[in-house]
């Protein structure tokens, strides 16, 4: 079975520290109401973009529309890689992997 509306994952900006912003493109990535959200305005909060990692782990989109989402990831994630992330919305899930550094040492 084909999920027609569900997202895909195209490129993840797949490289971030720990504490900072992940950037997934793609497709059917941001629902409302009326459908998918629009590309034409800048991406807004959705709720319902949610990435799941790790144990357990999640994030709400900060970001999103239909060909975008960005996720900040709490300063708990631990670096390393999670090659089973999840993109879920309303009209499905979308699989991917990235990898999170250490956090950059202070600049004194």
């Amino acid at each position: 079975m084909v999920a027609v509306n569900g997202p895909e994952v195209s490129w993840v900006a797949n490289r971030t520290r720990v504490g900072g912003r992940l950037r997934v493109f793609g497709r059917a990535l941001a629902w409302d109401d009326g459908g998918c959200i629009s590309g034409v305005a800048a991406p807004g909060p959705v709720a319902t973009t949610v990435l799941h990692f790790g144990t357990g782990g999640s994030a709400v989109a900060r970001a999103a529309n239909c060909y975008e989402a960005s996720f900040d990831l709490p300063s708990s994630v631990a670096a390393g890689k999670y090659p089973n992330a999840v993109l879920s919305t309303p009209w499905g899930n979308a699989s991917f992997g990235f990898d999170v550094l250490p956090a950059s040492p202070p600049v004194v």
